[in-house]
């Protein structure tokens, strides 16, 4: 980090790596030599602990499972055993569990009822992907076709309007009949006008529930027995059009050449749903970026800015003049953060924002050489919250004990509802850095282009989730700066560092707070969580902490309780019945025919009871047993679906995959 640390004065230092280029250039201590293992034996349906009595199996040894479902052993000698969990009305399912010297393992144990006479249960954990899935083009069908085609009838995106049945028919009367003629012609052929559309002139009228010829008659033929009246100037099916979330592509020039890390966490397409224009808020959503301070003059940035303060000279003035050294390469750390949470966008220039109309409020508290005293953080987080910050962004990181002042500052932004977002720190360690270990502060690792932890970054129990920010498989985070042989002239940098992955969740937090109006920092931090692209180990880790920051579940609200679950067999009819999952990503199938088919999952984004453009939704082939529950190794990928980049819905219809009519909720 380059920073030393006294105990006389607590320090705080910028997370950045050396720029890579300019645009042009707990444990349970025990006897030595053995482990421990505890856990909790957990309701596969329920997702509670057991209720009922089990035993523990650890090699030759048992134990009984206490009432709240948790278990624990004596010393075990280090090495592998299988831990089988057994318990009446329950399949008993084993594991293996590995037993390390002076440590103790936990583990919690999922175990299914055992399935109805004949049929099987799945037992499995998703995930929501940040990338699209490619389906193959229309030709031949095949089983491969099949198991990667979409699971109901989709209009084709590009079109203005799609063939969906019509439930109405646009009709224009004929310019010399009245308009009392005109109804009453119509009602005597049986039809029942909903509405009247001024500007176009167009009645907008169906059919009655009466009329028997509607149960064989098409809106096609309706319309043309409708045209031949004397009274009709002309009719026609009105037919629908879907909204389509299609990914959002800016024009800013550098955005399609260097922010790969922008379509890393699905930002483009949740651009198609929120951009930063707020809705419920009557305001733009302020983040603060206490920092280095800014360059307030540069052109993707200026009209993003507004007033902020400089903790280091004491004045209204938080420019980062001058931040020149070699270390940094004249490039401001300030600076590209801003950029990367409100660059201005779409303006054919430079580079694009997570939010394209946020505001940035710049404090100025880190030094020339990126370092300040914690409790000059301490007062700006309190100064960021009195004027009218949302979110406070904090790319900087300490190693040592914060004090009393900083702790006080955290507590008190988290009483008025802002959102703190901090560095989780670049020293490749599980130690806990501050202020993002403090608690109510979202704690942010960095990835790389391969969504692989970056080597620098931080990790453990403190990390809420991960962002981009740059590893050594790519050159990094690109974003706004300034010239190091001329700070007036405007520049874009790339940087390292898990400062660089920071800004990436507060822009996000900020297009959740524009979309959805104010929401409290435990619910945004538990709505990331709950979206998050689930890497590493199932569910929350100590390496990635819930995940991957999915920028479109996170804006649209797609926590996996609302995603369903089913078999299909390769004719595509249900062969289960249909469940939901849960928020901690985990699903339940039961009731499943034996065979070979396919796990469906499907997230409904825009509750529209159809699977189309901007849902999530994934398969895999399963082999189901009688009598047996299969507990899934890998988990389930819901991919954002996208009908541009699949087969036209008239070539797949006589194979389309069916949803179960009824719902089960779990």
């Amino acid at each position: 980090m380059g920073a030393t640390y006294k105990r006389a004065v607590q320090v705080i230092t910028i997370l950045v790596l050396v720029a890579v280029t300019a645009f042009g250039a707990g444990c349970f201590s025990g006897s030595t030599g053995y482990g421990y293992l505890r856990g909790t034996t957990i309701d596969a349906f329920t997702g509670e602990p057991l209720a009922v009595k089990a035993t523990v199996y650890v090699g030759s040894r048992y134990t009984l499972v206490t009432y709240d479902g948790t278990f624990a052993t004596g010393r075990l000698s280090p090495g592998t055993y299988s831990l089988t969990v057994s318990a009446s009305g329950y399949a008993e399912r084993t594991i293996p569990v590995v037993i390390a010297a002076s440590k103790t393992t936990h583990v919690d144990v999922k175990v299914a009822e055992k399935p109805s006479a004949g049929h099987a249960t799945i037992v499995g954990h998703a995930t929501l992907v940040n990338d699209p899935h490619t389906y193959p083009q229309p030709g031949a069908v095949s089983r491969t076709m099949l198991q990667q085609r979409p699971f109901s009838l989709v209009s084709d995106p590009t079109a203005t309007a799609v063939t969906d049945t019509p439930q109405s028919l646009q009709v224009r009367k004929a310019p010399t009949v009245s308009d009392e003629e005109f109804r009453a012609a119509l009602e005597a052929q049986g039809y029942v006008i909903e509405d009247y559309l001024p500007l176009t002139q167009v009645y907008v009228v169906r059919p009655s529930d009466t009329q028997a010829r509607t149960l064989s008659a098409t809106p096609e033929s309706l319309s043309i027995d409708l045209s031949v009246l004397p009274a009709v100037d002309w009719a026609y099916p009105d037919y629908l059009a879907h909204a389509t979330t299609m990914a959002v592509e800016p024009n800013d020039p550098l955005y399609h050449t260097y922010q790969w890390h922008y379509r890393a966490i699905s930002l483009p397409r949740a651009w198609s749903v929120q951009q930063g224009f707020t809705r419920p808020f009557t305001r733009p959503v302020t983040v603060a970026v206490v920092d280095t301070g800014i360059r307030p003059e540069h052109p993707d940035l200026a009209a993003s800015i507004v007033d902020g303060r400089d903790f280091v000279d004491g004045d209204n003035d938080p420019t980062d003049w001058p931040f020149m050294n070699n270390r940094m390469n004249g490039a401001s750390h300030g600076t590209h953060v801003a950029g990367t949470i409100a660059a201005l966008t779409n303006n054919a220039r430079g580079v694009a924002g997570v939010n394209w109309f946020a505001r940035i409020m710049p404090i100025r508290a880190l030094d020339g050489n990126g370092n300040g005293p914690f409790s000059r953080i301490a007062e700006a987080i309190m100064w960021a919250v009195d004027n009218g910050a949302d979110i406070i962004n904090l790319s900087l990181s300490g190693a040592v004990e914060p004090g009393p002042a900083l702790r006080e500052s955290v507590q008190y932004a988290v009483s008025q509802g802002v959102i703190l977002v901090a560095a989780a720190g670049n020293s490749s360690s599980s130690i806990p850095e501050y202020p993002a270990s403090l608690p109510g502060v979202i704690s942010v690792a960095a990835t790389g282009i391969a969504n692989n932890l970056a080597g620098y970054s931080n990790y453990g129990p403190s990390v809420t989730l991960a962002a981009p920010g740059g590893s050594e498989r790519d050159f990094g985070v690109y974003s706004t700066g300034y010239s190091a042989k001329d700070p007036r002239l405007e520049d874009y940098f790339h940087m390292k560092g898990t400062s660089m992955a920071t800004p990436h969740v507060s822009g996000v937090i900020s297009l959740i707070l524009a979309e959805h109006g104010w929401m409290s920092p435990e619910e945004v931090a538990e709505l990331l969580c709950d979206t998050a692209q689930d890497l590493g180990d199932d569910g929350r880790d100590d390496i990635y902490g819930a995940g991957l920051v999915n920028a479109y579940a996170a804006v649209t609200r797609s926590t996996m309780d609302r995603a369903r679950f089913w078999v299909s067999g390769y004719d595509g009819n249900p062969v289960s019945s249909g469940y939901y999952g849960r928020r901690d990503r985990s699903f339940y199938v039961e009731d499943a025919q034996p065979g070979d088919h396919l796990l469906v999952g499907w997230l409904d984004v825009d509750d529209d009871g159809s699977i189309d453009t901007g849902d999530f939704y994934g398969f895999a082939p399963v082999k189901l047993s009688a009598d047996k529950v299969l507990y899934m190794q890998e988990r389930l990928e819901l991919h954002p679906y996208d009908s541009s980049r699949t087969a036209s819905a008239a070539s797949l219809e006589p194979w389309m995959l069916n949803v179960p009519a009824t719902w089960i909720r779990n």
